[in-house]
């Protein structure tokens, strides 16, 4: 793969919802807290659906850059509607099958890195990034975690009531979509984007349902990405959550506690995730009566 002056990173901001932008705007806070020094720039990319609160975030991200609180000598920033047809904008979550088109919305681009924006970036992912590309074999260009290291996941359930799925399912753990690092020229050599959008099968998962079933008929395609790079409440990493470079992936809104202020359990959050969720929001402490 070609060296491109910048490690890009995408993730995606679609909607009006307050919690999706705080979950971007975090995920951007933490990316950049975590930069070093590195051969390489830091070019974050924020696809978006046009919409207003968007746009504020945007303008927010572009204003630190302008008057310095951010260096733009570390990070770059551009933010883009995403040209997903209306049919894929919507599917499951909003915009989540953006990641699947980086590579025709980017031609120019070698490689990409996607992160849900409801994730925390510890240390610097630029280091992710050469660990990762360079242990890439030569059939390789996708870099997905397992949906958990060990035991039972949502992919078991699943198949108990759809046995018929299995060919759809990266058995025996099945994969999570919400990092997906591609080294996009491989990546257009394939049928990827072909196979993506004309896919007709079951998606309850949406986009990694997609991900799933391409990788479960083409296993020598994928690499699998060590589980701190996309820990969930429920993914079973074994390594120490401090362990950086890591990404913390909370999704199902893992990184804030029930309506009523009743903490949630596993798999759908854990203390590890609460906690993170009160250190990364600067209201945090406002809300927090127990720290």
């Amino acid at each position: 793969m070609s060296r491109s002056p910048a490690v890009h990173v995408f993730t995606t901001a679609c909607g009006a919802s307050d919690r999706v932008m705080r979950n971007a705007l975090g995920l951007i806070r933490s990316l950049y807290a975590g930069l070093r020094r590195h051969p390489r720039t830091l070019h974050l990319h924020l696809l978006h659906d046009g919409g207003p609160a968007a746009a504020r975030l945007a303008q927010l991200v572009r204003r630190a850059l302008a008057l310095g609180l951010l260096s733009p000598s570390r990070l770059r920033f551009s933010a883009s509607p995403t040209s997903l047809p209306a049919r894929w904008r919507s599917a499951f979550a909003l915009c989540s099958f953006a990641r699947l088109s980086i590579a025709a919305e980017f031609p120019r681009l070698d490689h990409a890195i996607y992160i849900d924006a409801d994730a925390y970036v510890l240390g610097d992912i630029r280091e992710a990034f050469d660990a990762t590309f360079a242990a890439f074999g030569a059939a390789q260009w996708a870099a997905v975690a397992l949906e958990s290291e060990r035991g039972s996941n949502y992919y078991h359930s699943y198949l108990r009531q759809h046995p018929e799925a299995a060919e759809h399912v990266f058995t025996p753990q099945g994969l999570n979509a919400g990092v997906l690092m591609m080294n996009l020229t491989r990546l257009r050599a394939t049928d990827f984007t072909s196979f993506a959008f004309n896919f007709s099968g079951r998606m309850p998962m949406g986009d990694q349902d997609v991900i799933n079933s391409y990788f479960a008929r083409r296993r020598e395609e994928v690499y699998l990405l060590p589980c701190q790079l996309n820990r969930r409440p429920d993914s079973n990493c074994p390594d120490a959550a401090w362990k950086e470079p890591a990404i913390l992936h909370g999704n199902r809104e893992a990184f804030v506690s029930a309506p009523g202020g009743n903490p949630k359990t596993l798999p759908f959050t854990s203390p590890l995730f609460l906690a993170a969720g009160q250190f990364y929001q600067l209201d945090a402490l406002s809300k927090s009566p127990g720290l």
